[in-house]
């Protein structure tokens, strides 16, 4: 599957984010990192265990609870991708990410 770079984007704030994603049947793994939009520096970093089939997609990354729900067109993928807060709580943004684009 490769890398696949992009954004994560809630109301005006958008962070840039990587997958580096590998295939074995339907299941997906890999790793996911987040990055602060300002510095560059790597903020957020783990492993991902999830689902392929037919295309639609969902992933977990295992240790910071990013969820992520979506679907694969060509060498694009949109979706959403759940975080938590500090508080305990989730909240929604939209994820758009193209194969071996630009971080």
């Amino acid at each position: 599957m490769g890398t696949w770079n992009g954004s994560v984007t809630y109301l005006d704030a958008s962070a840039p984010i990587r997958f580096v994603l590998g295939q074995d049947g339907g299941a997906i793994v890999g790793q996911q990192v987040l990055f602060d939009p300002t510095s560059g520096a790597t903020i957020g970093a783990g492993p991902i265990s999830g689902q392929n089939v037919g295309g639609s997609a969902h992933w977990n990354t295992l240790g910071n609870g990013l969820v992520v729900n979506g679907a694969f067109k060509g060498s694009s993928f949109t979706g959403t991708a759940q975080m938590m807060t500090p508080d305990g709580g989730t909240f929604s943004a939209s994820l758009e990410l193209s194969q071996g684009g630009a971080q």
